[in-house]
C-alpha cells in the first residue's frame, strides 16, 4: 500500500489528490504516474507494507 500525502488539494498524474493522507493499493499507478507524484514538491510518498487484520481465529 502507498499512502501519499498532499499538502494542499491538487491534481497530478491524472489523480485528483485530497489534502491531506490519499491510499492507494500497490500497483494501483503506473511507473510513470508514480514517477510524476514523487517529482511534486506539494506530496510525499510513503510505501506501506500491507498486513492481514486481526491474527486469530474468529471461531474462538
Amino acid at each position: 500500500m502507498m499512502i501519499i500525502t498532499a499538502s494542499e488539494a491538487c491534481r497530478r498524474a491524472g489523480i485528483d489528490f485530497k489534502k491531506g493522507e490519499n491510499k492507494f493499493k500497490s500497483g494501483e499507478l503506473s511507473a510513470a504516474q508514480l514517477a510524476q507524484v514523487e517529482a511534486d514538491p506539494r506530496l510525499s510518498v510513503q510505501v506501506v507494507s500491507e498486513q492481514k487484520k486481526g491474527g486469530q481465529d474468529a471461531s474462538n
